[in-house]
């Protein structure tokens, strides 16, 4: 496999076309857009629909000359060092994809993205590069079946429904996940053994790859620990409260209703499943806690 360090400029491309269009679209303003007849229209009136509900016409203009490229036969792969990204190269290794990393086209990029969503800009990025099938770490978040609201870009696994509608309108240039089905636990205990310390962690920090005091960090905990895939870290106290006590236990009160992220259900299934406790006297890192009285003195020093 090959790193691919950078791509042709995407100036006056398909590419443009499309952040261009999208940052039109997302517009309040946004009444009536106008799409070039070689860009796609039948995947605009999609996903104007998608994002903002009817509430914006879509309309076919005069071609621009500025279509993807015909399909190379290119299979790549999108990389971040993450558990889904981590699982899509143990699966896709033998296919010798192209390695990419949007790190090395976000200088080029960044001026036209416009706030587009990763997923959205490297289906684009890939089409440029007429690669016939992309790889990307996407993985089912939504843990449970409980109904998680309406179908739109607010659904738990939106990023999945984008997917499919992408693959649809655009099936010479196909982005595709091998993980789609699976969530975080059964990732972590699908990889190689000791492969779970090369991840690249939450980033939040560059003294350790996990901070243990975000979200992504309370999750990747549980689910490690339920498949017995420690990754060397315990969490803090504050994320423990607003995760567990505070958003856990108020969504089972509320009998499953209000949950806006996957956290809450990813824990319930790991706790039907695995049997997963959930022990703030073995899982909270008791070092990062102060002795009671401290926070009164340092706010005086």
């Amino acid at each position: 496999m090959t790193m691919t360090a950078t791509g042709a400029g995407v100036t006056a491309t398909a590419a443009a076309t499309y952040f261009r269009l999208r940052r039109e679209l997302v517009s309040p303003e946004c009444e009536r857009l106008v799409v070039p007849a070689d860009a796609g229209t039948p995947f605009w009136s999609w996903y104007a629909g998608w994002l903002r509900g009817g509430e914006v016409r879509v309309e076919a203009g005069p071609a621009a000359g500025l279509a993807f490229p015909e399909p190379t036969g290119e299979v790549a792969q999108w990389c971040s060092g993450g558990l889904a990204s981590a699982y899509t190269d143990l699966l896709v290794n033998h296919l010798s994809p192209t390695r990419l990393s949007y790190r090395s086209f976000a200088a080029e990029v960044e001026p036209h993205r416009g706030g587009a969503p990763l997923l959205f800009t490297l289906a684009v990025l890939s089409a440029h590069r007429g690669a016939a099938c992309s790889y990307v770490g996407v993985a089912r978040r939504a843990a449970l079946a409980a109904p998680a609201g309406p179908p739109g870009p607010t659904d738990l696994d939106a990023d999945l429904e984008f997917l499919a509608r992408w693959n649809e309108f655009h099936p010479a240039l196909r982005l595709r996940t091998v993980c789609g089905d699976l969530t975080r636990e059964r990732l972590l205990a699908a990889l190689p053994p000791g492969a779970e310390h090369q991840l690249e962690g939450c980033g939040r920090t560059g003294a350790a790859p996990w901070c243990g005091d975000c979200a992504l960090c309370f999750d990747t905990f549980y689910a490690a620990k339920a498949v017995g895939r420690p990754l060397g870290f315990r969490l803090s106290r504050r994320i423990f409260e607003e995760r567990y006590t505070r958003d856990y236990r108020t969504w089972l009160d509320a009998e499953f209703r209000g949950a806006q992220d996957g956290g809450p259900q990813l824990l319930a299934r790991l706790q039907i499943s695995h049997g997963l406790t959930c022990d703030p006297r073995a899982d909270v890192d008791h070092r990062q806690e102060k002795p009671t009285g401290t926070h009164h003195e340092e706010q005086h020093t």
